[in-house]
């Protein structure tokens, strides 16, 4: 098989990207497929797969349906300047000086971080119908699934950039007990005290929301997870971790991508009868305001 390299925008990889799975960034994590081990691709062999190739059981991506700004730039690091505070508009007096006001900005500034890859494959296995396609989607799938846990919970280590849950620039709520309605309402009014416009998205782990369907909402809503659509759109996601909750207007969030490269090494373990196909991507991502988010620093079930 020839060396390939194929590139794919970061809107497409993130759309085939789910949550389900761990990757651990900036590593490499391979796996031995072959023919004969049925557990290790020799149930993807034989002369017909009447319904195709089931892929892994993972979440559909997050970040595809909250709709952030998705840019992309081969080279460089990705600066987006901003206005941190803008013009004062006021009513004046026929013969009154307009209010003047000194123009404030910022910049974000992104530069690419990496996310990888491989799985190990034997040549005989490949010879099989679909089988190629079928590895090309996990492994861009991989890396989307990588990409959203990143954006949740990453943890600025081993390369991995900083996640929203964990991002100190964040603005925060602190349950300290059991959850109410009131007490997740704070998270809405702390962003739209923040200048925040526009549609919310709450998101929790599958146990957080478990319990808050379970929790007294208002005396016309039954739970407090049905409670929470009254000022946002709850979602319950398996990324996220210690049952804290993020809440913001994801249309604020910025994800930059430099490259997503999927390459055949044919070489390597060519005496083995093996290729290895190896996925980077190149991305890194920012809230274009702070402001625009809130977290929670501890159990939102406790």
């Amino acid at each position: 098989m020839n060396n390939l390299t194929e590139n794919t925008t970061l809107s497409r990889l993130i759309l085939e990207a789910t949550q389900n799975r761990s990757i651990a960034e900036g590593k490499l994590q391979a796996r031995d497929m072959t023919a004969t081990g049925f557990n290790k691709g020799g149930s993807l062999t034989g002369t017909e797969h009447p319904i195709g190739i089931i892929e892994a059981l993972r979440e559909d991506s997050l970040v595809a349906r909250l709709n952030p700004i998705i840019t992309r730039q081969p080279i460089g690091s990705a600066i987006v300047p901003k206005i941190l505070s803008g013009a004062i508009a006021e009513w004046v007096s026929e013969n009154e000086a307009s209010p003047i006001v000194d123009l404030e900005t910022g910049a974000n500034t992104l530069s690419p971080k990496r996310a990888t890859c491989t799985v190990r494959i034997s040549s005989q296995l490949l010879k099989q119908p679909g089988v190629e396609d079928s590895i090309m989607r996990d492994l861009r799938s991989a890396l989307g699934a990588a990409l959203d846990k990143a954006i949740l919970t990453g943890t600025a280590s081993l390369g991995e950039p900083i996640g929203l849950l964990n991002d100190i620039a964040i603005q925060s709520v602190t349950f300290g007990g059991a959850a109410d309605l009131a007490k997740a309402e704070e998270f809405s009014s702390t962003i739209r005290n923040a200048g925040t416009s526009g549609q919310l998205t709450l998101i929790a782990s599958p146990t957080t929301a478990s319990a808050w369907r379970h929790t007294l909402g208002t005396p016309n809503v039954n739970t407090l997870w049905s409670a929470t659509r009254e000022f946002c759109t709850p979602i319950e996601s398996a990324c996220i971790t210690e049952n804290r909750v993020i809440v913001g207007a994801f249309g604020m969030l910025h994800i930059h991508e430099w490259s997503l490269d999927i390459m055949v090494d044919a070489f390597t373990r060519s005496t083995f009868g093996q290729v290895q196909i190896t996925a980077n991507l190149l991305a890194d991502f920012a809230p274009i305001h702070a402001g625009a988010f809130c977290r929670s620093t501890d159990s939102a079930n406790q």
